[in-house]
């Protein structure tokens, strides 16, 4: 028995949490971890089991004697498994502490956790890319045992210069995700604003959940929700909106919310914002939002 809704007293704590120093180096060690693994990853990637046999294959005999010939390193044969395992762990962690500092499910300081990923797998990929052999001949594959030489395709010609474009390609895929991570951000800081504009000058009413799948397992819920509202012009509305719930905090069919939308354009999806019966700021009604 309790005199205090425990819902309510996790949500203080989570808020709390919420920038906490404690919480911020959670984020740091998720995204090392990450990091670590995709430059693990991108080793293994660039290692005589994958791309370095390719490459050995393309420019050198099959009855020549290559340095591959010898067989993978052992940290190549290390790094794989490495580089599946450490990311995992890191984002349990990178999760677990991103929630805490943000406040919100899924949400990631500064930058997300494939960009992070990509940019350690290109690092990876490009040192081990600088460890890989020249060819035993250059423009001629030599057939030392029976004299049928070969000489190079354009696409072994592609793998002699490997070394060079890989590594860019890598490394431009990484900027490609930073750069959409970049403008995603962007767009989320527009969206705050216009939520900041709603809070101050938007019409709040009350509506009812019609429709919210039920948590079976895990600790949280992704899924699309439906809401019925009357908008000021007593029209009724029904808005399906993409959110993120906490076990401990989900919203059950009939349970009545807040909605705050825009009374000038009260069919805009987007500026339609769902929150919790006491709901006031932005933090609110984007507790649930995915």
């Amino acid at each position: 028995m309790s005199t205090i809704d425990p819902a309510r007293v996790r949500r203080e704590r989570s808020q709390a949490r919420q920038g906490s120093f404690g919480a911020a180096i959670g984020v740091v060690l998720g995204n090392l971890l990450i990091l670590a693994g995709g430059a693990s990853a991108g080793w293994a990637t660039a290692g005589d089991t994958f791309l370095g046999q390719f490459r050995d294959h393309a420019l050198n005999h099959f009855f020549a004697e290559s340095p591959t010939d010898l067989g993978p390193s052992g940290f190549d044969l290390v790094a794989l498994p490495v580089g599946i395992v450490l990311p995992i762990i890191g984002m349990f962690v990178l999760t677990a502490a991103a929630r805490a500092y943000t406040g919100q499910i899924m949400s990631f300081p500064l930058v997300g956790p494939l960009t992070v990923w990509l940019a350690g797998f290109a690092a990876g990929l490009t040192a081990r890319i600088h460890e890989w052999p020249p060819p035993l001949t250059v423009g001629v594959r030599v057939d030392e045992s029976f004299g049928e030489d070969e000489v190079w395709s354009s696409t072994d010609w592609a793998w002699y210069h490997a070394d060079r474009w890989i590594p860019w390609v890598a490394v431009g895929v990484a900027l490609l995700s930073l750069v959409t991570g970049v403008i995603a951000r962007a767009r989320r800081a527009g969206r705050r604003r216009e939520l900041d504009r709603l809070v101050l000058k938007g019409q709040r009413t009350i509506g009812d959940v019609t429709e919210i799948p039920t948590l079976t397992e895990g600790s949280a819920l992704l899924a699309p929700w439906t809401v019925h509202f009357v908008d000021r012009s007593l029209t009724d509305r029904w808005v399906t909106s993409s959110g993120k719930f906490p076990r401990d905090d989900l919203p059950r069919v009939g349970d009545r919310v807040t909605v705050l939308y825009d009374p000038a354009a009260p069919g805009d999806r987007r500026r339609i914002y769902l929150g919790g019966l006491e709901a006031h700021t932005a933090e609110d009604f984007l507790r649930w939002r995915m």
